[in-house]
């Protein structure tokens, strides 16, 4: 670590934040070489995001353009944060070179490097010994005196399988962190006392933590605010309904720059009124707003909207939102960028460039891709492909339930597998707890005609 980058640090870990800015401002002006440059933009960034003082409409911006100008220069700090601001397609190789980078910066006393080290479980070892290796990592950041590792120490202390679980010590961290200036740290000191962790529970002191971090500058505590006060979540089995202050916050997040809170306000304004060409303006207007603050979310949601119909029948409307989505690898853009190349809605068709997409999803968590692919192959007789696809996503959990549904079928029917009722009957009842139409209407029929016709179930076989 040069000189100019260890005096930048030491001051943001001395909680002199402005000062720090300022000295890694100095380093941006005549950088030694394009590494420290790297890392000056990335700890620029990082300040930005987690301290008080820097909370501002512009501050979202501000982080985007800092992490970009890092990624640019190939730093790994910038390549490896979360959520990058540049879409990447790392190989394990690449991803693995980057790992070694960091913690080459991390041995050297970069208290970020420090905390990424401690994010990186190595799935060669054990999940304890990844474990203890994590807290190492963030526990020499903390004795640096970090402020954003105490929160993240927390974390650690709270994770239940591991030994070592404290809850009151978490709750002290969060405490230091909140005297050192990080609202984030108000906000976790706020949700122990909602729940009850390392405390005696008291919603009313935990409320009071929460709005304070709100109004120094938390974004995440002020939509966890408006989930809680518009009553789409429960505190326990407690409601507290506030619309009132439901929107403050919200409002409050928006108005400085959140773009989690513009996706909000286009989720909120879309799901409460009827979906009119007006309302659907205005939602457009938060989802514009959003994707120019930084969600990629959002980017989804406008695809969504122009490849379901909502603004008229313009799918090729949608596939430029969604291939832009594609490329930070968010699920529901890779699902529906893979159906309409798979099936031709509003692109040319390209059965197996959509079945790549269909993939990813599941890879990255949305396994209905699979589910869409199985049908696929079924529709087409291709009946292995469509058994092995289904099966994948039953294993991976697609939670809508047409894949057991198309199971069911096909063993009921003895399609492309042996014919078995015991079988079939056995993926339709997971299809129904699943709420799968189909499956419940299906699941109606064969109990009414077992009703009518005076057959046991097990006699009634579908060709």
């Amino acid at each position: 670590m040069t000189t100019a980058l260890k005096i930048a640090q030491n001051l943001y870990c001395s909680g002199n934040y402005k000062e720090s800015i300022e000295a890694y401002q100095e380093i941006l002006k005549n950088p030694l070489f394009p590494e420290e440059e790297g890392i000056a933009h990335t700890m620029i960034a990082c300040l930005y995001e987690c301290c008080d003082c820097f909370a501002s409409p512009e501050r979202g911006d501000t982080v985007r353009e800092h992490m970009k100008k890092a990624c640019d220069l190939s730093c790994p700090l910038a390549l490896l944060y979360a959520p990058s601001p540049v879409p990447m397609e790392l190989t394990d190789q690449e991803k693995d070179k980057l790992v070694n980078q960091v913690r080459v910066l991390a041995e050297d006393g970069n208290t970020l490097a420090m905390q990424m080290m401690g994010s990186f479980m190595d799935e060669k070892i054990s999940p304890e010994e990844g474990y203890a290796r994590a807290r190492a990592w963030i526990e020499k950041a903390v004795g640096l005196g970090d402020p954003k590792a105490m929160i993240n120490l927390g974390k650690l202390l709270q994770v239940k399988e591991f030994d070592g679980h404290d809850d009151g010590l978490a709750l002290s961290w969060y405490h230091k962190a909140s005297k050192r200036g990080l609202s984030y740290g108000t906000y976790e000191e706020g949700c122990c006392c909602l729940y009850g962790e390392g405390t005696d529970r008291d919603i009313s002191k935990g409320f009071a933590l929460l709005e304070k971090a709100a109004e120094d500058g938390s974004d995440i505590a002020c939509q966890e605010l408006w989930h809680f006060y518009s009553g789409m979540k429960p505190v326990g089995t407690q409601f507290f309904n506030n619309p009132e202050k439901a929107l403050k916050y919200l409002h409050l997040a928006y108005d400085r720059g959140s773009e989690g809170a513009a996706l909000e306000m286009a989720i909120s304004v879309l799901e409460s009124q009827t979906a009119d060409k007006k309302v659907l303006q205005e939602v457009m207007g938060y989802l514009k707003e959003a994707e120019k603050r930084g969600s990629v979310k959002a980017v989804t949601m406008m695809g969504q909207l122009y490849y379901n119909g909502f603004l008229g029948k313009h799918r090729e409307k949608a596939i430029p939102y969604l291939k832009k989505a594609a490329k930070f690898n968010e699920p529901t853009a890779l699902v529906l960028l893979g159906s309409a190349l798979m099936n031709g809605r509003g692109i040319r068709k390209n059965v197996p460039r959509g079945m790549e997409y269909m993939e990813k999803a599941a890879e990255y968590g949305d396994s209905e891709g699979l589910a869409e692919m199985a049908w696929y192959f079924s529709d087409n007789n291709r009946l292995k492909e469509a058994l092995e696809y289904a099966k994948k996503a039953v294993e991976k959990g697609a939670p809508s339930g047409e894949a057991e549904y198309l199971l069911a079928t096909m063993y009921f029917k003895g399609r492309g597998v042996e014919l078995s009722n015991e079988k079939g009957k056995k993926y339709l009842q997971a299809a129904v707890e699943k709420g799968c139409s189909r499956a419940i209407s299906l699941d109606r029929l064969i109990r009414q005609k077992t009703l009518m016709e005076g057959l046991k179930e097990d006699d009634l076989l579908f060709r």
